[in-house]
């Protein structure tokens, strides 16, 4: 499948590349993933950029990509942390999310229904302001790109937990989320629902896990329908065998421990629900054996006094 490409005002490119693509195998090996796409930041070079991702909240009931054909009826869809705003992406991803009628003519695009923030630091634009307006005015204020995504789709639940808001994004937020979950996307009540003890992740949408460490207000979103976990900033680039490990020892803002408290959490609630990691920095990759739990135990060992 081709990459959508969006250009920017900049002559740089933001663009969605299907999930399968990412992980280098055919849409015929996992059928679940159809619809599903990774965005890349408009300058996959830097560092300092991270993915998003744009996924269904059910799986699709039919793909044709030889007849380039969407479902008449495409099912919801969210947005997992922010990319940077161009018109062209946001009128890619309203495309994606486009309901046909009876005759195949679109119908009207609200776009995504929900976008949920896995950390602050997935947050495009962030803490960046106009300098020569700051130094003329002397107001040093920023805002991030969640509010050019919440002009173009009004409409969209925006999510985050409240330990990682930032002055710079908690205007644009429809909701803030508290306390240790885990919470489920209900797209029908239109915000999140926290779990009762002993409830069961749902078998669809999209479920949000509280994992503190990089960050005190990290999350990760499992979608066990698609066999995915966004896992934003929980993990390094790389697998334990090639750990960039000293790269998130020396970021991570909320304990080492806790983050491999968080991996060990994520790697036993998703063993059997998820197949796929999807990070915020680094490519998709298949979950395997017990990576995670490695992983966890290599993390714990770059702190082995804290408490």
């Amino acid at each position: 499948m081709t990459n959508l490409s969006a250009g920017d005002s900049e002559g740089k490119n933001s663009f969605l590349e299907p999930l399968h693509k990412t992980l280098g195998i055919s849409p015929e090996e996992d059928e679940v993933l159809s619809g599903c796409f990774h965005i890349f930041p408009y300058d996959s070079n830097s560092p300092i950029d991270h993915s998003s991702y744009l996924l269904p909240l059910r799986r699709f009931k039919s793909f044709n990509e030889a007849d380039a054909k969407l479902p008449m009826n495409p099912p919801p869809y969210i947005m997992v942390d922010v990319p940077k705003y161009s018109p062209d992406l946001a009128s890619l991803i309203r495309k994606q999310c486009l309901p046909r009628g009876k005759k195949g003519r679109p119908k009207k695009s609200s776009g995504p229904t929900a976008m949920i923030i896995t950390n602050r630091n997935s947050v495009h634009g962030s803490g960046v302001y106009d300098e020569q307006e700051a130094f003329r005015t002397g107001i040093f204020d920023t805002e991030s790109d969640v509010f050019a995504w919440r002009r173009e789709f009004p409409s969209m639940v925006i999510a985050m937990h409240r330990h990682d808001v930032r002055s710079d994004t908690r205007g644009a937020l429809w909701e803030i989320v508290d306390g240790y979950g885990p919470w489920s996307f209900d797209a029908g009540a239109g915000g999140m629902r926290t779990l009762e003890r002993g409830e069961d992740i749902p078998a669809e949408g999209a479920s949000v896990i509280y994992v503190p460490g990089h960050t005190p207000g990290s999350v990760c979103v499992l979608m066990p329908h698609l066999g995915v976990v966004v896992s934003g900033n929980l993990v390094p680039d790389d697998p334990p065998m090639r750990l960039d490990a000293w790269g998130f020892v020396t970021t991570n803002s909320a304990g080492i421990v806790r983050q491999a408290n968080s991996i060990r959490k994520v790697a036993k609630m998703c063993g059997a629900n998820a197949k796929y990691m999807l990070p915020s920095r680094g490519g998709a990759r298949k979950m395997g054996g017990n990576e995670m739990m490695i992983l966890a135990d290599t993390f714990s060992s770059f702190a082995p006094d804290e408490k």
